[in-house]
C-alpha cells in the first residue's frame, strides 16, 4: 500500500511540475513514394520564435508565418540532394501545435540523410529538438540542441 501511495505522489509531482527540458518532437517516416515529417511544438514557444524571427511584427501568428519560419530553420538533404519540406496540416490543441509535412522522395533507395534543425534554439534556453526516423525499416533517434544543430547518417 505504501508503494502505491508513493507512486501516486511521484506521478502527481511530475504532472504538476511539467517538463523540465524544453523540447520539440520531429518524426521522419518513409512511405512508398514520399517521406512524412510529423512535428510537435510548444505553442507559445513556437509563436515567440516566429515573432522574434520577424522582428516582433504583429502579435498573432498565422499559419503562413509558421511555414516561413520552418522553411528557414529546417533543412533536409537526401543522398546529397536538398529536399523541400512542404507543411500541410497545422493544428493547435491546448498548449501544443502539431504540423504534418510531406517530402518528395526523389530516389528509390535512401542512402544518406542530412537534417539541420535550428527551430527554437536561439529563442528558448536549453531547447532540444528530438528527431526520430523510420527509414529503410531502421529506426533511429537523435537529440539536436545548441551545440548540435545538424545530424548526418547513412544506411
Amino acid at each position: 500500500m505504501r508503494c502505491l501511495i508513493l507512486f501516486f505522489l511521484m506521478g502527481m509531482a511530475a504532472h504538476l511540475l511539467g517538463h523540465d527540458v524544453p523540447i520539440a518532437h520531429f518524426n521522419l517516416v518513409e512511405k512508398a513514394d514520399h517521406l512524412v515529417l510529423d512535428m510537435e511544438f510548444d505553442l507559445a514557444a513556437l509563436e515567440a520564435a516566429v515573432l522574434a524571427a520577424q522582428s516582433g511584427k504583429g502579435s498573432v501568428v498565422s499559419n503562413a508565418q509558421i511555414k516561413d519560419y520552418l522553411a528557414t530553420h529546417l533543412q533536409l538533404t537526401i543522398n546529397d540532394r536538398r529536399s523541400a519540406i512542404q507543411v500541410g496540416r497545422i493544428s493547435r490543441k491546448g498548449h501544443h501545435i502539431y504540423l504534418v509535412a510531406r517530402v518528395k522522395k526523389r530516389v528509390t533507395i535512401i542512402e544518406k540523410v542530412d537534417f539541420k534543425n535550428t527551430c527554437l534554439i536561439a529563442v528558448v534556453p536549453d531547447h532540444n529538438n528530438v528527431l526520430m526516423t523510420d527509414i529503410n525499416c531502421i529506426k533511429r533517434g537523435f537529440r539536436l540542441h545548441q551545440d548540435r544543430q545538424q545530424v548526418s547518417f547513412t544506411y
